[in-house]
């Protein structure tokens, strides 16, 4: 949820930039939270989609769309370009992440409250038993 609304953010201050000092910061933190968010997606997708028929089914489709997401990207980009502003090309980016990140914060599940313990002594005895060197 961080990677999402840290992109939505930097491309609201891309879009508004005044200067290109403030526009290439914006794409360098578009960049940074995108490669927070790449690796979520495809943790969801694991954690979520357990059998490996599913899985690569899951992936598949993935795959698909972020090809497909980037073809259509650059025809909307160019026209946005053309007829509005190339302003729009970074705020084009808000709506997709506000309601993405409004679905996140309703779907979040609550984190765990306790801890488990790490149990030392018991990985140590149980590596032992195996017959593998346990350090």
């Amino acid at each position: 949820m961080i990677g999402l609304a840290g992109f939505g953010v930097a491309s609201v201050v891309g879009g508004a930039a005044g200067s290109f000092e403030i526009l290439v910061a914006a794409r360098v933190a578009q960049g940074l939270f995108a490669a927070v968010l790449a690796p979520a997606a495809l943790s969801l997708l694991s954690v979520t989609f357990t059998e490996p028929s599913e899985r690569a089914k899951a992936f598949g489709i993935f795959g698909a769309l972020g090809g497909a997401g980037g073809a259509i990207g650059l025809l909307v980009g160019g026209m946005l370009t053309e007829w509005a502003s190339w302003r729009w090309v970074m705020y084009v980016n808000v709506a997709f992440a506000v309601p993405a990140l409004i679905g996140a914060l309703l779907l979040a599940k609550p984190a765990i409250t306790q801890k488990p313990k790490l149990d030392i002594s018991g990985t140590r005895y149980r590596a032992a038993d195996s017959g593998q060197n346990p350090f």
